[in-house]
């Protein structure tokens, strides 16, 4: 018997179920609105997956064969690997977490995380057109406490309340919740939020992490009176190195931060008792003795 006997039809029409129950409380308007759906191909990282396109901003993303840098760096630089645990926080409709999911294989898993709950269906659905079955959807946004926030209906932000019309309640949980799942990697883009699950935090909660890439936001930063630096300390503090935009990039020196976007993080390396540490006062002798120990 095939895997989804029902095949793809069954699995659009189980989508649009889902979203018209969405509907009845949060009608998806604007870069949400609904469309038709079909099936679009999705060429990524050399590999050939389905997409389900469904609202107005998955036709505008993946309604074509392009690739995509951070992918491409995933399966490149084998960064995750058969086995892994990948958290993919802002998840979206799945896109990336249909790469995480090939790369973890089936004896590793995907824990995708969306506050937006046609985000979280959609991502459901396409792991399953996929044949994925190592993929589980939480509808949650993440940071370091468990609380509520009101949005307005295109607002992708999800560390702060909005008092525009027609807003609706968000469910926000704290990441420390499901670091027991032992994650060994995490894709972050969680639109200015990742000063939040960095905040105040102690290095033991990401103690299973390996690595990270980071899409950064510092233009959700500044408008908290935040100092978007303060995210990279922290996660300097929680003993990682930092590096970007390309994964193999030398460690960077935050305290020079230079408005980029995109990090990559990797588990700082010990050799015996010693730590390789990254701050910006390190000779260039350490840092290139870091990076090879890394690359091992």
């Amino acid at each position: 018997m095939p895997k989804y006997p029902f095949g793809k039809t069954r699995i659009i029409d189980d989508l649009q179920r889902s979203l018209d129950e969405i509907e009845k409380t949060w009608p998806m308007t604007g870069s949400y609105q609904r469309i038709e759906p079909y099936i679009s191909p999705l060429f990524r990282a050399n590999e050939w997956f389905e997409i389900i396109i469904y609202h107005v901003e998955s036709k505008a993303w993946f309604d074509n064969y392009q690739n995509d840098f951070i992918m491409n760096s995933l399966a490149d630089k084998e960064l995750v690997v058969p086995g892994d645990v990948a958290f993919d926080l802002g998840s979206n409709a799945g896109a990336i977490t249909l790469l995480l999911a090939k790369l973890c294989g089936p004896t590793g898993h995907v824990y995708a995380f969306d506050p937006y709950p046609w985000n979280t269906v959609a991502t459901k659905s396409n792991a399953l057109i996929n044949h994925f079955d190592n993929v589980t959807a939480y509808p949650v946004g993440v940071s370091n406490r468990n609380h509520q926030i009101s949005v307005s209906p295109n607002d992708s932000r999800s560390y702060e309340s909005s008092d525009a019309n027609g807003c609706q309640v968000l469910n926000i949980r704290a990441i420390n919740d499901f670091m027991p799942l032992k994650p060994t990697f995490l894709k972050i883009d969680i639109e200015g939020a990742e000063y939040d699950i960095f905040n105040e935090q102690h290095a033991d909660v990401f103690e299973s992490v390996r690595g990270f890439v980071l899409e950064f936001h510092p233009m959700w930063i500044r408008p908290r009176n935040l100092d978007p630096k303060d995210v990279l300390r922290n996660i300097e503090g929680l003993g990682f190195t930092l590096h970007g935009p390309h994964a193999d990039d030398p460690i960077y020196a935050v305290e020079q931060y230079d408005e980029r976007h995109l990090f990559w993080g990797k588990r700082r390396a010990t050799l015996g008792t010693t730590e390789i540490r990254s701050s910006a006062d390190e000779g260039a002798a350490d840092e290139s003795v870091a990076i090879c120990a890394l690359a091992d």
